[in-house]
């Protein structure tokens, strides 16, 4: 099969040179002519021939390139023999002639030479292995133009059900590519796209997001590119807008995805959606089973353990203080799920032990304990140069005390609720706790402009759940009616 297309290639060039020679003969000009097209015409030829040897996507792959292929990989091969030859040859003479310093260098020079060498060349596999690797590196890109031309080609709806089938199981995270090329858009929360026309598109559409979302949760940290964070943004967003609009309640496997996501996400648009979402699961509006309530308790907690600031001047994370909403939304996700642990022992005493539930309470007495190393310090609230940014800090965190507050007001009434048998040992928030998010929300305040009042009636002690409303009732005295987050 080679031979045949070769020799035809063969008999051609054969002849224009032939006419070349000829026309050199008969007439010069005419010949310069000739001589420069028949030039042209190898050097093409011999172009499209090497081309396959060096870019796998070459649509040229000929017979004659998979000669030319083979001649430079049995040529490579000698050269590698006759490497290795020189390179024993060196080794033998240097070990013989000890005696001799000058001759030991230099035979320990032509040694080195003859490794740099070797090195240096090339692998030329065989022609089947490298199309295998070619194949096997390109192939998730061959993958996702295949399923987008089809679907594009067909604007059947089916056709993400087998994108979503065929490419799930791929590395590389090739459904979201996929999501990128079919030009999908959320705008003023709807889904953008000449694909929502279809019917049905959307409860598939938000299959192949959350598949995506997992597939970029695979891609290990260290081979995460640049790209990871605005692509994990744009799905997230997109699959939490498909949701919203299908009115569909969040599964455990959502739920465990976008965790996940709050766990490795670095970016504070990433954190703040995925604990927005997870947030949302456990309101008062969701209805969600108990075990899955103590599963996004557990995970609150988790992520409050990772994500803990440290003190300034040691090792570690404290970014996350500059974020202020962020940390309150996920110390509201445990105020809301302990509220419903708390309702739950109330409604259904006897399905749980009395030292289970203690143990949820301690958890999450701990983990609300921390509430004073994730708020900003009075420095960071008034001492940026800028002042907009200074009203930026205060203005995100105002927002979150406003969602923070109002889950513990309505925790601790829940607690007050409790039999009295359950209530010793059931002090969930501190007064220290309730003092920092004090001082703090003073200094906000002062940098906000409002006038400066007195938290703390003067005239009677109060306790923690006195003084949580009497914040909660001056934070919201801020915020207009549907007020929306600052982010």
């Amino acid at each position: 099969m080679i031979l045949v297309p070769v020799l035809l290639q063969l008999a051609l060039f054969i002849f224009l040179i032939g006419l070349v020679i000829l026309l050199w003969n008969l007439h010069p000009t005419v010949a310069a002519v000739c001589t420069a097209f028949t030039g042209l015409l190898i050097l093409f030829f011999l172009v499209i021939n090497a081309l396959p040897i060096y870019r796998p996507d070459c649509c040229y792959r000929s017979p004659q390139a998979l000669l030319i292929y083979s001649i430079i990989g049995a040529f490579h091969s000698q050269i590698q023999g006759l490497l290795q030859q020189w390179i024993q040859l060196c080794t033998s003479h240097r070990f013989k002639d000890t005696a001799f310093s000058h001759s030991d260098a230099l035979w320990s020079s032509l040694l080195r030479c003859g490794a740099v060498v070797s090195q240096s060349l090339p692998n030329y596999p065989g022609w089947k292995t490298k199309e295998r690797h070619d194949l096997r590196e390109h192939s998730v890109a061959l993958n996702v133009e295949t399923a987008v031309t089809a679907y594009r080609t067909t604007l059947d709806p089916a056709c993400l059900d087998c994108m979503h089938v065929a490419l799930s199981s791929e590395p590389g995270a090739p459904l979201a590519h996929c999501i990128t090329k079919l030009d999908v858009n959320l705008a003023d929360g709807t889904v953008a796209a000449p694909t929502s026309l279809k019917p049905n598109i959307l409860r598939r559409l938000s299959r192949m997001l959350l598949t995506a979302l997992r597939q970029m949760l695979t891609i290990e940290a260290k081979n995460r590119e640049d790209s990871w964070e605005p692509s994990v943004q744009r799905l997230l967003s997109l699959y939490i807008g498909v949701t919203s609009i299908l009115n569909i309640p969040p599964t455990e496997l959502a739920l465990r995805t976008i965790f996940h996501i709050s766990m490795d996400a670095s970016s504070t648009e990433n954190l703040y959606a995925a604990l927005t979402y997870l947030a949302a699961a456990v309101d008062d509006r969701a209805s969600v089973q108990h075990p899955i309530t103590l599963t996004l308790l557990h995970a609150a907690e988790q992520w409050v353990d990772k994500h803990v600031p440290q003190p300034q001047g040691a090792e570690g994370p404290r970014s996350i203080v500059a974020a202020p909403e962020v940390s309150m939304v996920a110390f509201l996700i445990i105020a809301q799920c302990m509220d419903r642990v708390v309702r739950h022992r109330i409604e259904a005493p006897e399905e749980h032990a009395l030292d289970v539930f203690l143990q949820h309470c301690n958890g999450a007495r701990e983990s609300l304990s921390r509430i004073p190393a994730f708020l900003p310090t009075t420095g960071m609230l008034c001492g940026a140069r800028d002042e907009a940014e200074n009203k930026r800090l205060c203005n995100q965190l105002s927002f979150g005390l406003k969602l923070l507050l109002d889950a513990l007001v309505k925790l601790l009434q829940s607690v007050s609720h409790l039999p009295l048998a359950d209530q010793p040992g059931v002090l969930l928030i501190d007064l220290t706790v309730v003092e920092s998010l004090m001082s703090v929300w003073t200094t906000a305040r002062m940098v906000l402009g409002r006038p400066e009042v007195n938290l703390i009636a003067p005239e009677q002690p109060q306790g923690t759940v006195e003084r949580l409303e009497r914040l909660q009732g001056d934070v919201d005295a801020l915020f207009p009616q549907n007020y929306g987050p600052m982010m």
